[in-house]
């Protein structure tokens, strides 16, 4: 057998599978990242899978590789990683000297976690945080949870001492989160605690309120069911986590060999923590686990929590690796549980103080629901100022402007409250106030606006969203290209994942267009670009059939049939964009126009064919369907010249109109059959399967601004040559 001249091949004969060469190789435990082919021409085309664990070979064998084939050192150097990111998948053990602690008996203590192998712990929107309840904005979108299976008795499966905390693990597919202001719904996996120790003032709770920590936090853990966890981490909102602060409450007690509620104080659903802390002596040691046989449910831990009251902000894991994938929801009202049973975590576990210190907010806002609002000491005083200049006869009294979001770029809660007196004393008008004010609920930065319908068609938007809408650099523009000024650092774009057959996840009818969100891993950067952005979603904007032209940006004045805009946030957000609108370049649009076929062929191109297919399935607002033909975002961007551009500074072409866009309007049009364009206007609603059809929905064109391009390869050649000319001119004089 001999391989030792180039070209030169063997069958092979014998009965070897892959599965034989691999052997005990452990093959969920890997990393994963971007890379490319490692001989030339090196395309970057490759997802690379290195896996921990190595096949073991004898040496002889080893060495018969470049014996028998003449050649050695056949490999390639390792190459710079030039900012991109290794993951490991969840069963990766870090490598011996990486253990993570909550104290200093390790190498790697919470201020040392950012240090671990594939960390995020160094990142911007960690957890947990403190709370600043005069400081959060009061969200209307955040309504009521569904928890389904959350009175399921025998949903828990068993419980684990994991060597940092106490873990109830559920029966896969049982528990499921949704609503809420959730995008998504998802499978929830666990529930597990965090405590301090065993002491009367302990407090151990993760998050703070005001700078006030709780006795314990309980947190149930959810992944988005459209995503495996190794996606989920990954994904800005691949994960949820409800956190319930936990309070300690006085009570006769027993102490640990307690096994019945009946002797405890009037906590919530007392019974069954003193049912699920009896498991905690049978799992004293790391790794130890013990079934679940008593009938607990989570509604049962919970009690008589007001899950209508919470703060909700994106964060982080709060244990090694951090991943940024978290939406927060955190209860305001505290479970209440007997001080001598929540002792028991810490004497039995073993381990005291298991949470990680409150982490940087770094600009993210806290949302809020009305019901967890209250009123602070600046509303009060305002209240009083106004019942002590008002005449309070048989008048209206109205109060402007009662909200706890801070005065910044960010839309200003604006609240009515009126009350009707009839000759009220005004000391007894004060106190109906104040308990009015308490439940009183709020517009918000929610705005109520439309394309067509008078008092709420653009024109209206400058009245009905003031602070943005009426600003000083609006989209849509026309864009006059003879104006348009050459900036020679506009070069190419590099595009991530544009080529992927599994970008596209979901298409939605939001009531307003038709929305496509994307799989995350999709970036663009270059082409001006002062950072990376990642690719969240992409939307069309259209008028009436292919007669009717819909797009927003025009140039030299001339609308096109359609346009195409992808929206892209900074990587430093997660794909926060409430962060990301605050920030002056914080978004970057991609704006495609397109244009309708000039001959009379219809379905074309097949990616355009194929993408409104899906239209059928979302013609009432609020339906969504699943993306699962092959299909990416270059098949749809198919035959424009993505070098060529224009580049301005404006703003979402939609209320609040937040000042913060970095726009690209590509000068090629994307080509579609007339039919597909129709399709559009002819297929999808503005509401249920009654409201009217969506159509025309598109902005009209705002102020002018400075517009950039490309520099002209033409002009800098002719510039070459004049001074050529002048330069000849110049030798040749006397």
């Amino acid at each position: 057998m001999n391989l030792s001249t180039e070209g030169s091949s063997v069958n092979i004969t014998h009965n070897i599978s892959i599965s034989d060469l691999l052997g005990s190789v452990d093959l969920t435990k890997f990393y994963r990242y971007l890379g490319s082919l490692t001989t030339p021409q090196c395309n970057e085309a490759v997802v690379w899978t290195v896996f921990q664990e190595p096949i073991m070979v004898h040496r002889d064998l080893i060495q018969r590789f470049p014996a028998k084939t003449s050649l050695s050192n056949v490999y390639r150097p390792t190459q710079q990683l030039h900012g991109r990111k290794v993951y490991g998948s969840p069963a990766v053990t870090p490598p011996s000297g990486h253990s993570w602690c909550y104290d200093d008996d390790c190498d790697y203590r919470p201020d040392h976690w950012h240090l671990l192998p594939g960390s995020y712990c160094g990142g911007v929107r960690q957890s947990p945080i403190d709370i600043v309840a005069k400081e959060v904005t009061v969200d209307p979108e955040l309504k009521a949870f569904s928890f389904k299976h959350f009175d399921d008795k025998q949903a828990i499966d068993y419980i684990t001492n994991t060597g940092h905390t106490v873990k109830c693990v559920l029966k896969k597919g049982v528990v499921e989160v949704s609503g809420g202001g959730l995008d998504h719904t998802y499978s929830t996996l666990q529930f597990h605690f965090h405590w301090g120790d065993t002491s009367e003032t302990s407090h151990g709770s993760e998050h703070a309120v005001n700078s006030a920590q709780y006795t314990m936090e309980m947190h149930i853990v959810s992944q988005r069911k459209d995503l495996t966890l190794d996606q989920a981490k990954m994904a800005p909102d691949g994960l949820a986590v409800l956190a319930f602060f936990i309070e300690a409450e006085g009570g006769a007690s027993k102490g640990p060999e307690i096994k019945s509620g009946s002797d405890f104080g009037s906590g919530s659903g007392s019974q069954y923590w003193t049912k699920l802390t009896s498991y905690l002596s049978a799992v004293s040691n790391t790794s130890s686990q013990a079934t679940v046989h008593d009938g607990i449910s989570i509604d049962d831990l919970l009690g008589q929590v007001d899950r209508t009251q919470y703060y909700r902000y994106n964060g982080s894991l709060t244990t090694p690796t951090c991943n940024e994938a978290v939406v927060w929801t955190v209860f305001k009202n505290p479970i209440k549980v007997d001080k001598e049973l929540l002792k028991l975590f810490p004497a039995n576990a073993g381990f005291h103080q298991v949470r990680r210190p409150l982490q940087a907010m770094h600009g993210r806002i806290v949302r809020a629901t009305s019901a967890a609002w209250a009123p602070g000491p600046a509303v009060m005083l305002l209240l009083f100022v106004c019942l002590s200049v008002c005449h309070l006869g048989e008048g209206v009294l109205s109060v402007q402007g009662l909200s706890s979001q801070p005065q910044d770029k960010r839309q200003k809660l604006q609240c009515d409250l009126k009350l009707h007196t009839h000759k009220m004393n005004p000391s007894v008008a004060l106190f109906v106030l104040l308990a009015l004010v308490q439940g009183a609920r709020c517009a918000s930065d929610t705005i109520n606006w439309c394309y067509h319908v008078e008092n709420c068609s653009y024109p209206h938007w400058p009245t009905i969203a003031p602070n943005f809408c009426s600003g000083s650099r609006q989209s849509p523009i026309d864009i006059q290209s003879g104006s348009a000024v050459g900036d020679a650092a506009l070069g190419p774009f590099t595009f991530t994942n544009f080529n992927s057959r599994s970008a596209l996840l979901k298409m939605t009818n939001t009531g307003k267009t038709v929305k496509v969100n994307l799989n995350s891993g999709v970036q663009i950067s270059g082409g001006g670009l002062a950072d990376s952005y990642d690719s969240l979603q992409f939307h069309l904007h259209w008028g009436n059939g292919n007669s009717v032209p819909g797009s927003e940006h025009t140039v030299n004045g001339k609308r096109f049939a359609m346009e195409l805009h992808i929206v892209n946030s900074k990587v430093s957000y997660f794909g926060n964009t409430t962060q990301a609108v605050l920030d002056s370049t914080g978004l970057a649009a991609l704006g495609f126009l397109i244009e309708a076929s000039s001959d009379n062929s219809t379905g074309l191109p097949a990616s355009w064919q194929t993408l409104t297919s899906y239209l059928v399935n979302i013609t009432q607002s609020g339906q969504s369907v699943n993306i699962t033909a092959s299909l990416s975002i270059d098949d749809l961007l198919n035959g424009v010249d993505l070098s060529q551009y224009y580049r301005y500074l404006g703003s979402l072409t939609t209320p609040t109109c937040n000042e913060a866009v970095v726009w690209t309007v590509f000068k090629q049009p994307i080509k579609v059959s007339k039919n597909l364009i129709d399709l559009l206007s002819n297929t999808v609603r503005v509401g249920d399967g009654n409201s009217q059809r969506m159509t025309e929905v598109y902005r009209g064109v705002q102020k002018t601004l400075p517009v950039t391009t490309q520099t002209s390869s033409g002009a800098v050649r002719t510039c070459f040559s004049m001074g050529l000319m002048c330069f000849s001119w110049l030798l040749g004089m006397p």
